[in-house]
């Protein structure tokens, strides 16, 4: 029998990781996949951040090509947001697309119109960067 060298311990360990994190998804709902998976997306994306975020829930207006759309920004930072929308609004969003976004200031409670681009859009939203810095935002809250 063939020794085993390090780099095959190190795949069996870690196909042995990958079917127990499988094994145990399995056993969520939907739900909590979901959840899992946004969960798991920010922890590993704070790293490309350029701003911190600041949890926020604030109704928002947005248009792209003069169509209107609705939504409730979730988060926020200086630099871009997560825009949570209906399933059916979904389809008619792409990325790279430019959009105009009307909502309530988180710090200040003025009114903002700024323009952005989509940069990523999920099952339940869209991540949202803003062509120009928002200004007067407090550090994030935790």
């Amino acid at each position: 029998m063939a020794d085993l060298n390090q780099s095959d311990i190190d795949d069996t360990q870690s196909t042995e990781v990958v079917a127990r994190l499988y094994e145990l998804i399995q056993q969520l709902s939907d739900e909590e996949r979901h959840q899992l998976l946004l969960d798991l997306e920010q922890h590993l994306t704070p790293k490309k951040r350029k701003y911190p975020r600041k949890n926020y829930f604030m109704s928002v207006q947005f248009s792209i090509d003069g169509r209107m759309f609705n939504g409730f920004i979730k988060n926020i930072s200086q630099g871009g947001a997560y825009v949570e929308t209906l399933r059916d609004q979904l389809q008619h969003l792409e990325k790279g697309r430019p959009l105009v976004l009307t909502f309530q200031h988180p710090d200040t409670q003025g009114h903002v119109k700024i323009t952005g681009e989509i940069v990523r859009i999920n099952a339940s939203g869209i991540g949202v960067h803003f062509e120009e810095k928002l200004g007067d935002l407090n550090a994030p809250v935790d």
